[in-house]
């Protein structure tokens, strides 16, 4: 079972349903763990997806997993994700994102790769092995300016549609927005 653990009106109910079958495998699709989560998957709410991981986590049928797909702006966040999966229990697996073609890895500018790549190295040994698969994706990134241009120009676009700002949770990627006055 592959949810994104949100919009659910009654996740009591799936719950009840999947305690029916010998043994479920239940994936969680998410950005982040937390509330960085909702800027990523407009829009949803971190508490609401939080209490149905924890729901499903206690299947007594259930191997539950994680499954977010890496991308520009979460990749250094992997190690986050590793320890709030290990609290409930879950297994992690790292997916890369292929489209939009604009938001992915490529799209990575030099100083934010750095950025990404000195986060995970600086998490402890436990988690940075379990990132290992991200940190050398990371690395071996090549940067497409082209695509760069492009995600800005998309993020600025949804930005400014929502009412919200990258920078509100990723400071980090302030020198991209530079002269925009919506994020001044």
């Amino acid at each position: 079972c592959f949810s994104n653990n949100f919009g659910h009106p009654n996740m009591k109910i799936i719950f009840d349903l999947l305690k029916q079958f010998k043994s479920v495998l239940y994936k969680c699709s998410l950005e982040l763990w937390g509330e960085k989560n909702n800027y990523i998957r407009f829009p949803s709410d971190w508490n609401e997806v939080y209490e149905h991981i924890k729901l499903m986590s206690a299947l007594p049928n259930g191997i539950l997993g994680v499954n977010p797909t890496m991308n520009p702006i979460n990749a250094g966040y992997a190690g986050e994700i590793v320890r709030g999966a290990e609290e409930v229990g879950a297994q992690v697996s790292f997916m890369y994102l292929n489209r939009p073609k604009w938001f992915t890895l490529k799209s990575l500018p030099e100083d934010i790769k750095s950025f990404h790549l000195d986060k995970l190295y600086s998490e402890p040994y436990d988690v940075m092995d379990k990132c290992s698969k991200v940190i050398d994706v990371l690395e071996k990134s090549e940067f497409d300016e082209f695509k760069y241009h492009q995600m800005i120009a998309s993020i600025k676009r949804r930005d400014k549609h929502r009412g919200d700002n990258i920078l509100n949770y990723f400071p980090e990627w302030k020198p991209h927005f530079k002269g925009d006055e919506y994020y001044e």
